[in-house]
């Protein structure tokens, strides 16, 4: 088959899945199917580069750039932003653990409905709604809340109600967001941050969590009950940091209700040039 023809097979075959996407008859996201499956465009034109074959490399690097289109049509949306709420129900569930990635925008952590392990109530300029999926084993479960689009300017607002029965470990990754956590009526065992240039507000309450945090050029503060026992440890770089309460040991730092062995808040800080700020409330 000459260069053209395969070119215009290719067009042809591409323009025959949007049309039948389009009609209903198929339900496939072209930016997922070849999200998955790039590595064998890698693969086609380490093989014609090999076998000096310039005309199949050149379809290839046509093909790269039909996938950027089709990530361009599979997610920018034009008009206002759209409202939903999903849920994820929680009973018989007693531990929990959370994946969320979430990318650019706001996110708010909080209690929800004790009947819902996870109530998301989302507004978004996306085209396709946050995934959500969950797994169960006996009492414990398993969700995975990811952002499958992305809309430059756009709005993107996820608030993530919890249920206060439950006791959750949770794992988010976030990019240039603001994140607010109110932890104070929840049961984290444990919370794992990794975050670009972002803004960071924990409101711990009396249950013992442990937080690791992972950050760029961020603001972080976090708020702790009046007489909690809390030990914070920071490295990184730059990092200016208020913390009025605090007695310094090394790189750690130890309030005065912080006793071995106890019931206490420990957090971890890894940052670049960020500013950590530190309350009792």
């Amino acid at each position: 088959m000459s260069g053209k023809k395969f070119v215009g097979a290719i067009i042809i075959a591409i323009g025959l899945l949007l049309l039948l996407r389009s009609l209903g008859v198929v339900n496939v996201s072209l930016w997922f199917l070849l999200r998955d499956y790039w590595f064998i465009v890698l693969i086609l034109l380490g093989l014609g580069m090999v076998f000096h074959m310039k005309w199949f490399t050149l379809v290839l690097a046509l093909i790269g750039l039909v996938i950027v289109g089709l990530f361009i049509a599979d997610h920018y949306v034009v008009g206002t932003p759209r409202h939903l709420t999903q849920t994820i129900p929680g009973a018989g569930i007693s531990d929990a653990e959370l994946k969320v990635t979430f990318g650019a925008g706001k996110l708010f952590l909080g209690e929800g409905n004790e009947k819902y392990l996870v109530e998301n109530k989302v507004t978004t300029s996306d085209s396709a709604d946050p995934q959500m999926d969950l797994t169960k084993n006996g009492t414990k479960a398993r969700v995975v809340a990811e952002r499958r689009g992305y809309v430059p300017g756009g709005e993107e607002k996820w608030e993530m109600g919890f249920s206060p029965k439950v006791n959750y470990k949770i794992n988010i990754d976030y990019g240039a967001a603001d994140l607010e956590a109110d932890l104070s009526n929840l049961k984290v065992s444990s919370i794992d941050l990794r975050s670009g240039a972002a803004r960071t507000s924990i409101l711990f309450g009396d249950f013992p969590t442990r937080l690791t945090i992972e950050t760029g050029a961020s603001a972080v503060e976090f708020k702790f009950p009046k007489d909690a026992g809390v030990m914070i440890d920071m490295s990184g770089g730059a990092i200016s940091s208020d913390m009025n309460g605090f007695r310094k040991e090394g790189n750690r730092y130890f309030s005065t209700g912080y006793q071995d062995g106890g019931d206490n808040i420990e957090v971890t800080v890894k940052a670049g040039a960020s500013s950590i700020k530190t309350v009792f409330v």
